[in-house]
């Protein structure tokens, strides 16, 4: 017997509840929620919630791709790109980056002013996050969009790498745990202790230092977009 669209509807909602319940504690998601909620203990309420809306968002992406595979709802959930063709197709791919090869320059130039005028605010400004912030939702928004419109399944992860940069992650964080719980408390900084906020202090407490970490990180957003 074939099933309605509204059970068919009820049935999406049912596997996107439970793999979003599964999103929620997968652990890229809670890295994040750590993050959060040691930055609401150093007393940075702004990052604590900046990455705790990561973690949310990161949690709802998990459990829309994960119901999009679910035999219970890819009628529903799974629709396909326009003109029945894929966005990562190679031919997709190649109007992609011969169309940001003709915007190189004026990406340029515009990410030259940005980079100095945001790297002109004070570090940890609320102009200097909303900034930053703004541009990089902006930018996530566009990759998701693209993503979602696609019909082809990415390729599966190297459990190589993944343990390769797991090992870097969790290494990171237990350098950087360690070096707060040693400081003289979470809100004053040591020398003798410092964490990778305080190593950072000599390039970013500059504002050509700020401008020049700016100008790189929209190099290399940019430089990803085009693979």
């Amino acid at each position: 017997m074939t099933p309605t669209v509204s059970e068919a509807r009820r049935a999406a909602i049912a596997v996107r509840s439970r793999q979003l319940a599964r999103g929620l504690v997968h652990p890229m998601v809670l890295a994040f929620y750590i993050a959060s909620f040691f930055c609401y203990l150093a007393g940075d309420s702004v990052r604590a919630v900046y990455f705790l809306g990561i973690a949310l968002a990161l949690a709802w992406d998990q459990a829309h791709r994960a119901a999009r595979s679910d035999p219970e709802a890819r009628a529903e959930v799974v629709k396909p790109a326009a003109g029945g063709q894929t966005s990562f197709s190679t031919d997709s791919a190649a109007r992609r980056q011969s169309a940001m090869s003709r915007y190189l320059v004026a990406f340029g130039v515009l990410g030259l002013i940005y980079s100095v005028i945001v790297g002109w605010f004070q570090r940890y400004s609320i102009p200097a996050t909303i900034s930053v912030t703004a541009l990089a939702t902006v930018a996530i928004i566009v990759a998701w969009k693209i993503s979602a419109g696609s019909a082809a399944q990415p390729e599966q992860l190297s459990m190589t790498g993944m343990a390769a940069w797991g090992v870097v992650a969790v290494g990171a964080s237990a350098v950087e745990l360690t070096s707060m719980f040693l400081q003289p408390s979470l809100t004053v900084s040591s020398y003798a202790h410092p964490t990778l906020s305080y190593l950072s202090n000599s390039v970013l407490g500059s504002w050509s230092g700020r401008s020049v970490v700016l100008f790189l990180w929209l190099a290399l957003g940019w430089y990803l977009a085009r693979l």
